[in-house]
């Protein structure tokens, strides 16, 4: 339910550009520039819940991003939880890490990496 009183620290808008600017050219204007943007738009309730939307939009076809792509993503989030982020804890990065590399394995075909990574999971997860 939507609250129409309620004040947002932060907006934010996705411009499609058929003019296709330079990257030079749109930042003249403070702005950033790609070829497809995934957002994550986050809401935070009174009570601590939090509410998420991904919005979405590819340059390429006009519409939301393809399932393959936003996998895509996901996979590169986990590495860059895994590895980038400083406070995330050592259990979280653990996860991500293991998350990232059993994608890895099941892209790259190595079922018995797979086998491993898989169990590591269901041990970390029994817990």
């Amino acid at each position: 339910m939507s609250d129409g009183n309620r004040r947002y620290p932060l907006t934010y808008r996705i411009d499609p550009r058929p003019d296709k600017p330079t990257l030079d050219q749109v930042r003249a204007d403070g702005l950033g520039a790609c070829d497809a943007i995934l957002l994550a738009s986050i809401i935070r309730g009174s009570d601590g819940a939090l509410s998420y939307a991904f919005p979405s939009l590819d340059g390429a076809t006009s519409g939301p991003l393809s399932a393959t792509d936003c996998f895509k993503v996901w996979v590169v989030l986990a590495h860059y939880l895994a590895t980038d982020v400083q406070d995330l804890g050592d259990g979280r990065r653990t996860l991500a890490l293991l998350v990232h590399r059993m994608v890895q394995a099941a892209i790259v075909d190595k079922p018995e990496r797979l086998q491993i990574l898989t169990e590591a999971l269901k041990q970390a997860m029994a817990l």
